[in-house]
């Protein structure tokens, strides 16, 4: 098992080498840096910036894409090594990627909230919603609905990639923004993006909207916060960081010692108000719980009873991770690829913290 994990990691650092060294020959490390918005003053200059910004954004989001593409591919080979000679089909390979939370959604996909029961009653109405309805969504236009969850992660992730890069690089860099997007598609748990779960979108909205907050598009923003909110309960946080963009940019103190308050209401109403946006997305979450059950705020009570969610000190969760990872009945898979990385990057994360 070790030596077959091993040569699992050697065949899969082969297709990250040759995309790091095929960014380097696209210019990605030549140290063009994306040009600010900031002083930018005539037309020429604004068709400039959004020229090579485009550029860039198609490099990485190509880039991220074949590196997806890669895995799929390098998975269905390890699929075909393990499987040990037993007769397998494409669908056996795709069920691979359609896992733990995968068939939950893909169920509200088909059914709907209302549909789906389990032991009489509405347990999913734990799952957002945005990602099911998309699935759906593409279900209409043809294929299955399992090979439309793992496009729209696939799509999703390089579409977020592409403006991560494009962000991280305005924020530092363009070397910190290559170090940045390459750690977090190797990451342990980076397979979700490729999954049939939420990771892939959620991080293609959040990026998205990290980039429309530097650029003080706040229209986007909030439309962008709103499905944020509608995909990931985290997703409110893009209130507050737009909330503190704006103050950074239009602080009030400044205005009132210029005696110019009428002039930050009115960039307040023009700008800011768009950010009311983003907690309607938690309202429509909260308005399918009251549809399917009468209580907006079912999916509290199904988290602690089913799930077994709620907050709780860390050292309480560094326990559960334990017991699962040392439980004899556990299987491999699940120890490799869940239990034993979250209670490594625990540590880890600790000690990076600390330096």
């Amino acid at each position: 098992m070790l030596i077959n994990l091993l040569l699992t990691c050697m065949v899969g650092v082969f297709p990250i080498l040759w995309l790091w060294d095929f960014g380097k020959r696209l210019g990605l490390k030549a140290g063009a840096e994306c040009p600010k918005g900031d002083g930018i003053s005539t037309k020429t200059e604004l068709q400039a910036q959004g020229k090579t910004e485009l550029l860039l954004f198609a490099k990485v989001f190509g880039l991220a894409l074949l590196f997806r593409l890669l895995l799929y591919v390098l998975g269905g080979f390890l699929f075909c090594v393990y499987a040990e000679g037993a007769d397998y089909t494409l669908r056996d390979y795709l069920s691979c990627w359609n896992r733990w939370d995968g068939p939950h959604y893909l169920d509200i996909a088909q059914k709907g909230y209302a549909n789906c029961i389990e032991d009489g009653q509405h347990l999913f109405l734990v799952f957002f919603p945005l990602y099911p309805w998309l699935i759906r969504f593409l279900g209409l236009l043809g294929g299955d609905l399992q090979l439309c969850g793992m496009i729209l992660s696939t799509v999703a992730y390089a579409v977020g990639a592409g403006f991560f890069y494009l962000t991280i690089s305005e924020e530092y860099n363009p070397e910190v923004a290559e170090k940045s997007i390459v750690l977090l598609s190797i990451s342990p748990f980076a397979f979700f993006f490729g999954a049939v779960m939420t990771e892939g979108l959620f991080f293609c909205l959040l990026s998205t909207a990290f980039f429309c907050i530097r650029r003080h598009k706040w229209w986007m923003v909030g439309l962008l916060g709103l499905l944020c909110a509608l995909c990931r309960a985290q997703g409110v946080i893009v209130l507050g960081v737009g909330a503190v963009e704006f103050l950074v940019s239009h602080p009030p103190v400044t205005y009132l010692r210029e005696k110019r308050g009428r002039a930050f209401l009115r960039e307040l109403f023009a700008k800011a108000s768009f950010l009311l946006l983003i907690p309607v997305g938690n309202l429509v979450y909260l308005w399918i719980n009251y549809r399917v059950e009468g209580d907006p705020f079912r999916f509290v009570f199904y988290q602690k009873d089913h799930w077994h969610l709620g907050p709780t000190f860390f050292t309480n969760t560094i326990r559960e991770i334990s017991s699962y990872l040392f439980r004899p009945e556990t299987s491999v898979s699940l120890k490799a690829c869940i239990w034993l990385p979250e209670f490594l990057l625990f540590f880890l994360t600790f000690a990076a913290l600390y330096y």
